[in-house]
């Protein structure tokens, strides 16, 4: 079971842990010091504390541009692991990397368009005026290239003063006590120190490593569909079954392949997880994907936690964890055999000291054969607004992020000091589930399992299970206590932009086959402000979830 949270790093959310083994890579305040400019050794250097807040006036630059910057490799490919505070400071100022717009391909393109419907209107209509198919085409590319416009302007960068003042925040650790029931979690069973995300760089190919071994060669977010194997194929192949749960839009939309026919009746809504537990109903493989938007968010991206929202979705988050463990506690039949893991796709843009290794193993190249019409609509996209990035050949991990591992077989307080990345996941399931099957890619085939860790021979139970607790939310600050929003970066995060283009897509594919997109299937009703927010795509695919799942079919 895997519960996936939003772009934290190892050190931020961990490394002031008070973890009773001496073993642990404890930090102390003032530590691995980054210089506002690296290259500058009298430039001023911040190191690592534990007073973190809930809140981030801005959200880090997590870019594969900037992550790559902040790790600040070296001859070698060993990474200093210094360039943190300068890409925040620069996102801060006003000077984040954008998207390159190729206005002269976006004009070949117009006229293209209009050409073709200039001559089908004289071939259809007749006739030299303009008729109503090019006047759609003109306003067409007039919407177009005005909403180019608004997506490129910004307000006012914000001056460097302020900026080099919400510098240091990028540093700032959670201490224990602000974490309660990750740190808890942490110190009672499992907690990998050497769990790096699978690229450096954003939410997406870090996703899509843990489902399918592999990003399709992308290290940002590239909007459309991905056709690649993914281990739920790999499961299903073996006769394992899999269930996801999730609220809102998910990430894992992406892959279209697991949510058509009959397989969309394998996803529920979070709240039905409780009632599987009980019922020993689990499947082999569950993934839970956090709530990602809106006012129920609880996915702890830092983008949810501005000054604005004062920290509640990072509440959320810890109340979405205590849940999914008190349940599994309460129902002892179902934990003794249950491998929960916690963790996050990418680090965000927050500290963390330790290099990743390199060189790993790099999936394969994608095939011509493979080329996909997904593949192709998202790379005519980037053909027109590209993020110009460095040449990555796959080769190193990204930074760690914070994991945990729990299950009754598990000894209090082990620390697992192997290197995994989020193919770990794969490979475990595979060791488990499909010992026959072949690697998804050269990735997961390196990937350590961990499956290991679950080394008692008898499970613990009632005193020797801890309890935990969310801290209240009234500890998230008022929005009046917390340093303000720095002016002219208050903009949603890409990522909860992009999820809304996802499910415009989710919903366009949807609506060929008859699904409404209004009104709840019984028993699956939208969570709390949701249906206010207008989301289609929701709504329609819990209504074809809930009719597979009524007419018996779960791929």
């Amino acid at each position: 079971m895997v519960l996936m949270l939003e772009n934290r790093s190892f050190d931020h959310m961990l490394g002031f842990l008070d973890h009773p083994d001496q073993s642990f890579p404890r930090l102390r305040a003032g530590e691995h010091p980054n210089r506002r400019n690296p290259a500058d050794p009298g430039s001023p250097a911040t190191g690592v504390s534990a007073d973190a807040t809930y809140t981030l006036a801005v959200d880090p630059p997590h870019s594969h541009k900037s992550a790559m910057e902040q790790l600040n490799l070296r001859i070698g490919r060993r990474a200093r692991m210094d360039g943190f505070v300068a890409a925040y400071v620069r996102k801060a100022s006003g000077n984040d990397e954008r998207p390159v717009i190729h206005w002269w391909r976006l004009g070949v393109l117009g006229l293209a368009v209009v050409a073709t419907a200039t001559s089908a209107s004289r071939r259809f209509v007749g006739g030299s005026r303009p008729t109503w198919l090019v006047v759609r085409a003109a306003l067409a590319g007039a919407l177009t290239w005005r909403l180019v416009q608004a997506k490129r302007r910004i307000d006012d960068p914000p001056s460097n003063e302020v900026a080099t003042e919400v510098g240091a925040d990028v540093m700032r650790c959670m201490a224990p006590e602000r974490v309660p029931v990750l740190a808890t979690l942490a110190k009672e069973f499992a907690v990998c120190t050497n769990w790096h995300c699978s690229v450096p760089g954003e939410t997406w190919p870090n996703r899509n490593f843990l489902h399918a071994a592999t990003s399709e060669r992308t290290v940002d977010i590239e909007l459309g569909f991905y056709d690649s194997p993914t281990i739920f194929d790999t499961l299903e192949e073996h006769g394992a079954s899999w269930r996801v749960y999730h609220d809102g839009r998910a990430h894992l939309w992406a892959f279209r392949n697991l949510w058509r026919g009959s397989r969309i009746g394998r996803w529920e809504p979070t709240s039905t997880f409780e009632e599987h537990v009980a019922g020993g109903d689990l499947a082999a493989y569950s993934f839970i994907e956090p709530d990602h938007q809106g006012g129920d968010s609880n996915s702890q991206h830092p983008g949810n936690n501005g000054p604005e929202k004062a920290g509640v979705d990072f509440v959320r988050a810890e109340e979405l964890i205590a849940h999914v463990y008190d349940v599994l506690r309460r129902h002892p039949q179902a934990f003794e055999k249950t491998l929960l893991v916690i963790t996050y796709d990418e680090h965000g843009g927050l500290f963390d000291h330790v290099p990743p290794p390199h060189p790993v193993p790099a999936p394969p190249p994608l095939k011509r054969e493979r080329l996909s019409l997904a593949m192709l609509s998202r790379r005519f996209v980037a053909f027109f607004i590209e993020r110009r990035s460095p040449r990555f050949g796959f080769r190193l991990l990204g930074p760690r992020v914070p994991t945990v591992i729990i299950s009754p077989l598990i000894p209090v307080g082990t620390i697992d000091h192997q290197v995994h990345d989020h193919t770990s996941v794969v490979s475990t399931l595979r060791s488990l589930f499909a010992p026959g099957a072949q690697p998804l890619t050269a990735r997961d085939e390196w990937a350590a399992t961990f499956d290991h860790l679950a080394s008692l021979g008898e499970p613990r139970r009632g005193a020797d299970m801890p309890e935990v607790a969310a801290p209240p939310r009234s500890t998230a600050p008022s929005p009046a206590a917390v340093r303000p929003m720095v002016p002219g970066l208050s903009a949603p995060d890409e990522f909860s932009h992009q999820l809304d283009q996802l499910g415009d897509l989710v919903s366009s594919e949807l609506e060929p086959r008859g699904v409404a997109g209004s009104g709840a299937p019984a028993g699956s009703a939208s969570p709390a402000g949701r249906s206010e927010q207008g989301d289609e795509a929701v709504r329609r695919f819990r209504n074809a979830a809930a009719e597979a799942r009524q007419s018996g079919g779960h791929g």
